[in-house]
């Protein structure tokens, strides 16, 4: 449960600050550092400094790895970070988090312009973005609460006043909120993310069923987006990636 007044909740009981003294500014639970504010910005920090550790390792060996090696090196010491609760505190770090994996990427197809569009990058190497990351988890999520596999609480949260609509019965209630500093909370997004799902991606199947189709849906939508025609664009100008 989360209180307004800036203090965080097990149940009713208030979490303490461990660690060095209650002068901290956040504390670690289950892998997340979750700060006063519910800002996540800490827990962004400490994901940017791991991502940063290991892009490190593509830049130093990318001229002698093929690019099935440099991706393998992106999935197996990168994105894991990424990944991890992106659903809890990637809304809020979306921009410094988007930037970070453009910076991976490109050093994965070996390019040497540091300013080069990535949507091919990411449609070519068939991976998603971090957007579609945190909307892949969100999504995850809610088909967790359908086959009722999470917590009777946050499915009441989620499955209570829905659509009575036939077209829109898989679709969830979207808690909305007045106070911004709240709106990338995932009580408020989840449901979002999910509604903006097509209908047919909702229909129950089983979990590999839909992650497949979930991958197809953002790869259909890279694959849409056109190609820079802004004339004499400097991250069009430089040379191109090494696809080797």
């Amino acid at each position: 449960m989360i209180n307004y007044n800036k203090k965080i909740y097990w149940g009713e009981t208030p979490l303490k600050r461990a660690g060095r003294g209650e002068d901290e500014e956040s504390i670690k639970y289950v892998g997340l550092w979750i700060d006063q504010d519910l800002t996540f910005k800490h827990h962004g920090e400490h994901v940017a400094k791991k991502v940063l550790q290991n892009m490190n390792i593509l830049i130093t060996n990318k001229n002698y790895l093929p690019i099935k090696t440099r991706l393998l090196i992106y999935n197996s010491l990168i994105r894991p970070y990424l990944e991890y609760g992106s659903e809890i505190w990637g809304t809020n770090n979306l921009k410094k988090m988007t930037t970070l994996q453009k910076k991976c990427i490109r050093h994965v197809m070996n390019t040497k312009n540091f300013l080069a569009h990535t949507n091919e990058f990411f449609l070519t190497l068939g991976t998603p973005k971090f957007i579609d990351i945190v909307k892949s988890n969100s999504y995850r999520l809610v088909t967790k609460l359908f086959t009722r596999k999470k917590p009777i609480g946050l499915f009441n949260e989620f499955m209570g006043k829905r659509p009575a609509s036939q077209r829109r019965k898989y679709d969830l209630v979207a808690n909305r909120t007045n106070i911004q500093r709240l709106r990338h909370l995932p009580i408020f997004t989840i449901g979002s993310y999910w509604n903006e799902l097509p209908h047919e991606l909702k229909v129950p199947s089983t979990p590999e069923t839909f992650k497949g189709r979930v991958k197809q849906n953002y790869l259909n939508e890279y694959s849409k987006i056109p190609k820079c025609k802004i004339r004499n664009c400097p991250s069009c100008l430089q040379c191109r990636p090494t696809f080797t």
